[in-house]
């Protein structure tokens, strides 16, 4: 049975708080352990450029959105949202984006606690640490605003993996990269690189792999799919072949840590673009290639849809070589600044900003079929706003007699669901 009452939620909810701040203090598991955020090794953020909102926010809020995505796959409450919330059931997505807020407000809480343990360092504690707490308070909303701004232009697949990626990597695991432990004598193991690397395969999983990258539409109880917007393959094939470029670093420390472009010279960033590039084609053709594109036999592409396409794709030719370019133009900055990853990240979306409003939605295959009955959820709302424009202009052929254009609100963002309401023959 899944049906629990209002007190045994509560009841496991704090069983499970206890059990994670058990693990978080005898365990040193980085995102939630406070051993590792001693006054020692944080004190430097202070004034280090490389910290910002959002680097000073980062951990905190991935580790409210870590607590809530495990629980809702141990715990039967949570799972039972987990499964509700597919159906648009906002309210109980609402509860699951405050009890993560409110998860990494506190762990920003614990993490500030611990920077001000040695009160001889700082002038004010409690100003100081009021000051803080407040700086880490506006990294958590800001970062989650940004969250929200990324998926509602469609960038939450891919983009917003390589900003949490990097943002963990430049600023918390720099800090706290020396953490290790000695597995036999002469040999030492980095276990925060691991952990932030199982983590970053998860959210690999959780933004790209699980995303659709096609929408399935049923005509007669045939599916018929299309592709989604060429930026979302070029962000999903960018964000692929930046991973790859990046895991080594991920096992060494900060001191030892390969060296794979020169920020300063034109060359080595030359050189970083052309494996960029690379990587991105192939993952593209093992992502896109025709064999993994099933379409129905009677709807095939006019001309004028046939050249639609190509444009489009021309688009995320240009989307891979603007991407590649701005993660590997020289950079007047050390590489883990994140003042320099801010102006490229700002200048990416002001690009992106504008590309996004010619998005080509592959929509031309709702074009004379009837008893179309389907319910899509899109994470960009750009296609979601092109598919409900053309069924809106193609009603006829369509006989659609009505639609639902709901907005669905999850913990790194928002869904957009559309819901087609055609009669049965």
């Amino acid at each position: 049975m899944n049906s629990f009452s209002s007190a045994s939620k509560a009841l496991l909810v704090s069983i499970s708080g206890v059990l994670i701040y058990i693990l978080g203090n005898h365990i040193h598991i980085p995102l939630l352990s406070n051993s590792v955020y001693d006054l020692v090794r944080t004190a430097p953020i202070l004034s280090a450029d490389v910290y910002s909102w959002f680097g000073l926010g980062i951990t905190s809020l991935v580790t409210g959105f870590f607590v809530i995505e495990v629980l809702s796959f141990i715990l039967p409450p949570f799972s039972t949202w987990r499964r509700q919330s597919r159906f648009g059931r906002n309210k109980l997505n609402l509860i699951s984006l405050i009890l993560g807020l409110i998860i990494a407000l506190l762990q920003s809480y614990a993490l500030v606690s611990s920077l001000v343990i040695q009160p001889a360092v700082l002038d004010s504690v409690q100003l100081t640490k009021l000051l803080i707490y407040a700086y880490f308070l506006s990294g958590v909303l800001s970062l989650y605003y940004v969250c929200q701004y990324m998926t509602k232009f469609g960038l939450a697949n891919g983009f917003g993996v390589i900003i949490i990626y990097d943002i963990i990597k430049f600023t918390v695991a720099n800090t706290i990269s020396d953490v290790s432990y000695t597995m036999d004598e002469g040999s030492r193991f980095n276990f925060t690189a691991l952990i932030f690397l199982i983590f970053f395969i998860y959210l690999l999983y959780k933004f790209v792999l699980s995303t659709k990258r096609q929408v399935e539409v049923n005509f007669n109880n045939e599916k018929v799919m299309f592709d989604l917007s060429p930026v979302a393959q070029g962000i999903f094939c960018i964000s692929w072949a930046y991973t790859i470029v990046s895991i080594p670093n991920l096992f060494v420390s900060s001191q030892y840590q390969i060296s794979l472009y020169d920020p300063t010279n034109w060359f080595h960033s030359i050189g970083f673009m052309v494996l960029l590039l690379i990587l991105s084609f192939v993952s593209y053709w093992l992502a896109y290639s025709p064999k993994r594109v099933q379409y129905n036999a009677e709807a095939k592409m006019d001309t004028n849809n046939q050249r639609e396409y190509n444009q489009s794709s021309i688009k995320s030719l240009i989307t891979f070589v603007v991407i590649a370019f701005l993660f590997s133009m020289p950079r007047p900055f050390e590489p883990k600044s994140f003042l320099s990853f801010q102006w490229i990240s700002l200048a990416y979306l002001v690009f992106l900003f504008f590309i996004s409003k010619d998005i080509v939605g592959h929509l031309c295959f709702l074009k004379k079929h009837k008893d179309v009955v389907t319910v899509e959820t899109f994470d960009n709302i750009h296609l979601a706003n092109l598919a409900k424009n053309y069924l809106l202009k193609n009603k006829i052929d369509c006989h659609l007699q009505g639609f639902e254009f709901r907005r669905l609100y999850s913990f790194v963002g928002s869904m957009y669901k559309i819901k087609l309401l055609v009669p049965r023959s």
